[in-house]
């Protein structure tokens, strides 16, 4: 036998849906219990998905927070926990028949993960089955966990309807990376190989950092802005070869974020052997063709680390024009 919700119930949780998501999470403590779960959480799933959602599982996490934040990772509005409380054996007799006697109890919570994050609910039901010992145990527990699932699903799709939906991302953020303990000599090199030095050292400008909230990559940090969901967020910016940034933000429209770049100490101590190297070449001193080979590998090798660096084709004796770096 299928789990199957009223139509009309169907129909009128479809409309009030859309493309609301839940991520359902199964606990029980105990052989028994967990394995009558395993019987029970793909029956409340198909029960809930025909409301109109869409569903999926996960194993459950350490903590409440853990758990929250692997399911908005998997963009869900709300998530489900379910818990098989207890699950009996027993014998009784009917009749002079002796007859096997199993019942389950569990509940539900449901959390929502858009908006404040508010209880949409709770539930628990209990549900007993008696049949006649000819008939298998593994078949009546099937049974058992088809009229549980049936009597928590109606009422929690229901109270699913009502969850509030992710709202369309309407905030504009700019990331803005900073690294105040580094900076760069402004060299060029001309056509004949001269170099030339400015006044003062430069900011370098930073690329390549992923931007991650609630654990869903977003895109890049840079310039262009990047259109996000409002509220309270954990936003994550990483590169490799920086330090991990994270932090609890509230996404509004317009907000610029700043966020220091911190490089790990190994590649630190790449860069600055990097930037000694070209802080060391003499302002007006002529390089040969090695010498500029070797500061195109050094601005090469910053660019790699995540600092932007021009290379600009303008030359004729030489192939390249090196400016490091690019503001």
């Amino acid at each position: 036998m299928r789990l199957a919700l009223p139509l009309l119930l169907l129909a009128a949780l479809a409309a009030a849906q859309g493309a609301k998501s839940a991520v359902v999470v199964t606990r029980a403590e105990g052989a028994a219990a967990t394995e009558f779960a395993r019987l029970l959480a793909p029956r409340l799933e198909e029960g809930v998905s025909g409301a109109g959602l869409a569903v999926s599982s996960a194993a459950p996490a350490a903590d409440a927070e853990e758990q929250a934040r692997l399911a908005r990772a998997r963009g869900a509005d709300v998530l489900v926990e379910i818990r098989v409380v207890s699950f009996s054996r027993g014998v009784t007799e009917s009749l002079g028949q002796e007859r096997r006697r199993l019942a389950a109890t569990a509940t539900w919570k449901a959390t929502a993960l858009v908006g404040d994050g508010a209880s949409v609910g709770g539930g628990r039901a209990t549900e007993t089955s008696v049949s006649d010992t000819a008939i298998g145990e593994a078949e009546q527990s099937d049974a058992l966990a088809e009229a549980l699932a049936k009597a928590l699903s109606k009422d929690l799709a229901a109270k699913l309807a009502a969850a509030p939906a992710k709202p369309v991302a309407s905030a504009s953020v700019t990331f803005r990376l900073v690294a105040d303990d580094l900076a760069l000599p402004d060299l060029a090199i001309d056509a004949e190989g001269r170099l030339t030095r400015a006044a003062s050292p430069a900011r370098p400008s930073l690329t390549g950092f992923t931007v991650e909230v609630d654990g869903v990559t977003q895109g890049l940090a840079g310039e262009a802005p990047l259109k996000l969901a409002p509220g309270i967020r954990e936003v994550t910016v990483r590169r490799a070869g920086f330090e991990t940034w994270t932090r609890k933000v509230e996404l509004r429209d317009g907000l610029a974020l700043e966020v220091a770049a911190t490089p790990t100490p190994e590649a630190l101590a790449r860069v600055r052997g990097h930037a000694a190297f070209l802080a060391g070449l003499a302002d007006g001193v002529r390089l040969n063709a090695a010498e500029v080979e070797r500061v195109k590998g050094a601005a090469e090798a910053l660019r790699n680390s995540g600092f932007k660096v021009n290379l600009k084709v303008d030359a004729k004796e030489l192939p390249e024009t090196v400016v490091v770096p690019a503001r």
